[in-house]
C-alpha cells in the first residue's frame, strides 16, 4: 500500500513540475516575442539600415547571454 501511495505522489509531483515548466517556457517565449516586436518597431520607426539592425540584434543576443549566465 505504501508503495502505491508513494508512486501516486511521485506521479502528482512530476505532473505538477511538468506543468510549471510548461508555463515557464510559455512565459519566456511570450517575453521574447514581445521584445522582438519592440525591436522590429524600433527598426522601422528609426528606419535603421541592415548594419544597424544587425548591431541591435547582436546587442540583444548579448543581453540574453548575460541573463542566461546570471541564472546559472
Amino acid at each position: 500500500m505504501m508503495n502505491s501511495e508513494t508512486h501516486s505522489l511521485n506521479d502528482a509531483t512530476t505532473f505538477t513540475l511538468n506543468k510549471l515548466l510548461d508555463n515557464e517556457r510559455k512565459a519566456c517565449a511570450l517575453a521574447v516575442a514581445r521584445r522582438l516586436n519592440v525591436m522590429a518597431a524600433h527598426i522601422t520607426r528609426q528606419t535603421l539600415n541592415g548594419i544597424e539592425a544587425a548591431e541591435l540584434l547582436r546587442n540583444e543576443a548579448e543581453r540574453y547571454e548575460n541573463e542566461s549566465g546570471a541564472l546559472r
